[in-house]
């Protein structure tokens, strides 16, 4: 018995919605199936303009919520604090400022990378009267053989932000855990590539030097004709492994029908959620 006609269009449906998450060979992409991808990516380009106008809003609402919170901050005191010795830190200061007056506000300069003090930071006292007295009284003070700079910060010259973030805890970061993360990721072909064009520059450029100092010494010497010659050979299979490299992108640019650049390599693959990597 044979499939009615309304079963046999599902099954056809079923069929051509299942190719649309298959990449086609050369030749076999249909004119519905570019359709479907170039919409896919329309949607992607609008979702992802959404999410920036939305980061953007949000943005602006904290600039303006912190300026009214600087505003309502005018009638309050900062004194700059230079030369801070080690061990005079954030729980240090807060306990030897709240003695004469509220600290609302305390921030320390670090380094973002490595999260070590730099030396100067900020307080803010409930009352501008007590900052002014702060730096009176405790300019050139003598803290751990160190003496303290400490001056009134102007109203107009405090900026909107100085004071941001600054009662989370500062997280380090560790950047040799980032790099080794970075280095051991598998990379792509166009990775690849633009790695190896970077090395073919320097060796072009190391074998550029050699041949100038053997022009200006003598041309017999052998030193000079080993280095020149495993140079030459150095650069040469730099070259043929780019060579190899770009003729497999190629092949897998056509494989997948986008030697007509209707779309990128990179959007193509972020459409379907994969990308091909170098094994």
């Amino acid at each position: 018995m044979y499939p009615s006609s309304e079963s046999h269009g599902r099954v056809g449906t079923q069929k051509r919605e299942d190719n649309l998450f298959h990449i086609p060979a050369k030749g076999q992409m249909e004119v519905e199936d570019r359709e479907q991808i170039v919409k896919h990516i329309a949607k992607d380009e609008a979702e992802r303009k959404k999410q920036r106008t939305l980061k953007l809003r949000k943005r602006a609402l904290e600039r303006i919520l912190m300026e009214e919170k600087e505003k309502k901050a005018r009638g309050r005191g900062v004194i700059y604090i230079g030369h801070i010795p080690h061990g005079f830190y954030k729980e240090q200061q807060y306990q030897f400022f709240s003695q004469y007056g509220k600290v609302t506000r305390l921030r320390l300069a670090r380094n973002r990378k490595t999260g070590a003090y730099k030396g100067y930071g900020w307080v803010e006292f409930d009352d501008a009267a007590v900052a002014h007295e702060m730096a009176e009284k405790f300019n050139k003070y003598n803290v751990h053989g160190k003496s303290l700079h400490i001056h009134v910060v102007p109203n107009d010259q405090v900026h909107p932000e100085l004071f941001r973030n600054c009662e989370r805890d500062f997280v380090k970061v560790n950047t040799p855990q980032r790099i080794r993360q970075r280095e051991s990721r598998s990379k792509t072909l166009i990775q690849k590539i633009k790695a190896l064009k970077r090395q073919l520059q320097k060796a072009a450029l190391a074998q550029r030097q050699l041949l100038r100092r053997i022009s200006k010494k003598s041309a017999d010497n052998i030193l000079f004709k080993s280095q020149k010659e495993e140079g030459e050979a150095f650069i040469s299979d730099i070259k043929q492994q780019i060579l190899d490299l770009s003729r497999r992108r190629s092949k897998l640019r056509v494989k997948h029908g986008l030697e007509d650049g209707l779309v990128t390599l990179g959007r193509m693959f972020r459409i379907y959620g994969r990308e091909i990597r170098s094994t």
